[in-house]
């Protein structure tokens, strides 16, 4: 997004310069960061300075990965300053990615009956929520692929999420099996 001729970068594509795994750490770092970027942000981007600022105090927190920080808000920056349309066709092509990914997760969402790791029947006070088996920050070629998309009652997809959060795993289908597995849910379907 560009708003007065200052470029602003999309929060849930931080995971890179963040030096992280997945989409849901790099927003961790950041929510957890919020009082110090938020002068920086507007909705769910961020300005190059925010995460300027944010490096430097990853940097400090970190010194092991100071240089792999400063190394990302490098290229960041070289790509800004050579490519200042980049920002625009790169937000462009996220755009309709997540346009093909919402309506692929519509119309798994329209069919399911059930939960796939519970067996429960959706109903009002089970709803329905699509997972994402190989997270779309870990495999992005894989966030609209219909075999990569189940159906999960909202509250396992609620306690999956902050169990992954609380134990700083990736979202990939053998941490799915393994919440299914210590849960007592299903994995033969995973």
């Amino acid at each position: 997004m560009i708003r007065n001729g200052q470029p602003y970068l999309p929060i849930h594509y931080m995971h890179s310069p963040l030096l992280t795994n997945s989409r849901q750490s790099a927003i961790n770092i950041i929510q957890r960061n919020s009082a110090l970027i938020n002068p920086f942000k507007e909705g769910d981007y961020l300005t190059p300075a925010g995460l300027h600022v944010l490096i430097e105090k990853l940097c400090i927190e970190n010194p092991k990965k100071a240089i792999g920080y400063r190394a990302a808000i490098a290229i960041i920056s070289s790509e800004l300053a050579n490519n200042p349309n980049l920002i625009v066709a790169t937000l462009q092509g996220a755009a309709n990615k997540q346009e093909s990914v919402h309506k692929t997760m519509r119309e798994i969402q329209n069919d399911a009956k059930y939960c796939l790791l519970s067996n429960v029947e959706f109903n009002k006070n089970n709803p329905c929520d699509i997972h994402h088996i190989e997270g779309q920050s870990e495999a992005p070629e894989f966030a609209d692929d219909p075999k990569n998309l189940i159906p999960l009652t909202s509250t396992i997809h609620r306690a999956y999420h902050s169990w992954v959060n609380e134990n700083e795993l990736d979202i990939s289908r053998a941490t799915l099996k393994f919440f299914a597995k210590i849960s007592g849910y299903r994995t033969d379907l995973i």
